[in-house]
């Protein structure tokens, strides 16, 4: 199927993911190999809810249903969605503060989709739409603003905590696959820095930045996070698995499994061809699609790190299953608990024993709220 890549199909706002905000202190190199058994031999963790950040009423800066977070200081986080404004919140606080506005003017944003700490208490926001970056200080007010570079091949600038990433996405050519390239800057919307990450995409070709051969009906993408000394824990998602990768580029430490997601059945590829076919997708491409689906889901569907190093992973559950399961792991990669959420609920970020969630309530709007789980061994 030719046309332009879908701009969030590539981990998207895992590039606003959960980072630490304290040093972690590199572990020695360790690998470990995990079983189903072993996993569902970890202590189960108890939940609790803590204190409800904002309601998702739609006459405010709360999230509506595809919220996005990232923290902006020790004590502050931001939060926000494709095509809605930005707010910045206190730990404690439930009245956040407006980091610009949308629209078209100066100091407006149309599309924002990344938010990040600059110099001293500025505020770095990345617009898609515009691909510039608006800087604001602590109080939302507008500073001034810069465009992106133009760089070959797919391209996402964003911040996971403190650091400022870049994400490309390239091919040499129409017949090899393309390649992830995760880069931690030296400054945001600047090109130097260090290459924190090389993948392939093997269900990717591309002819510059347009599709040249047919996507699975359900790619598996890449999840990613970054701890606070730079450290980047990754996953190619099509199995549980995940190396963490210090700044030197060496392997600090890596899990491995045979685990995979759940099977995808018939009535999910039907569903997904009968969607694409409303969108004018010709017969020939939607079976050259299906032809290159697999035979499962992805097996991590993201990644948050806690504060102290500790790593929560978010395992794919079949469509049909009412709760979400996730795994947390020291930060020298020791399975350490297990929790169990709801199928909608969406954790955004992770801080000692608290989990900031964006969930469904019964009768209301979704809301964004703190949960408090039992202590993490």
């Amino acid at each position: 199927m030719n046309g332009r890549f879908p701009a969030l199909l590539l981990v998207g706002a895992l590039l606003t993911a959960c980072a630490a905000r304290e040093t972690v202190t590199p572990a020695s190199n360790a690998a470990r190999t995990v079983t189903q058994s072993q996993l569902d031999s970890l202590p189960a963790l108890a939940v609790t809810d803590g204190g409800r950040v904002c309601v998702a009423n739609g006459r405010d800066l709360c999230p509506l249903e595809a919220g996005i977070a990232n923290w902006i200081g020790d004590d502050r986080f931001a939060m926000w969605e494709p095509g809605r404004a930005i707010g910045a919140w206190k730990l404690g606080d439930t009245v956040p503060v407006a980091i610009g506005a949308l629209g078209t003017k100066v100091g407006e944003y149309q599309n924002p989709s990344a938010i990040g700490g600059g110099s001293g208490s500025d505020l770095l926001v990345v617009d898609a739409q515009t691909q510039s970056l608006l800087r604001y200080d602590r109080n939302g007010k507008f500073l001034g603003s810069k465009a992106l570079p133009k760089l070959f091949g797919i391209t996402a600038w964003g911040f996971v905590g403190k650091y400022a990433l870049l994400q490309r996405v390239f091919a040499k050519d129409s017949v090899t696959p393309a390649t992830l390239e995760i880069k931690v800057l030296s400054s945001a919307g600047d090109t130097a820095g260090r290459v924190a990450l090389t993948t392939t995409i093997p269900w990717l070709h591309l002819n510059d930045d347009a599709v040249s051969a047919a996507l699975p009906l359900f790619p598996i993408q890449p999840v990613y996070a970054v701890a606070a000394d730079g450290t980047l824990v990754w996953s190619a998602a099509d199995r549980l698995t995940l190396q963490a990768v210090a700044p030197s580029g060496a392997t600090r430490w890596s899990i491995s499994s045979e685990l995979t997601g759940p099977p995808i059945d018939t009535a999910q590829v039907r569903g997904r061809r009968e969607a694409l076919a409303q969108q004018a997708v010709p017969q020939i491409d939607l079976d050259s699609m299906t032809a290159r689906t697999p035979a499962t889901a992805a097996a991590i569907t993201g990644i948050l790190i806690d504060r102290d190093g500790r790593v929560m992973i978010g395992r794919a559950t079949a469509t049909a299953s009412d709760s979400s399961q996730y795994l947390f792991f020291s930060r020298d990669g020791a399975p350490l608990a297990r929790l169990s959420l709801g199928a909608r609920v969406h954790p955004l970020l992770l801080t000692g024993d608290s989990l900031l969630v964006h969930r469904p309530t019964e009768g209301e709007p979704w809301e964004v709220r703190w949960l408090l789980l039992s202590k993490v061994p």
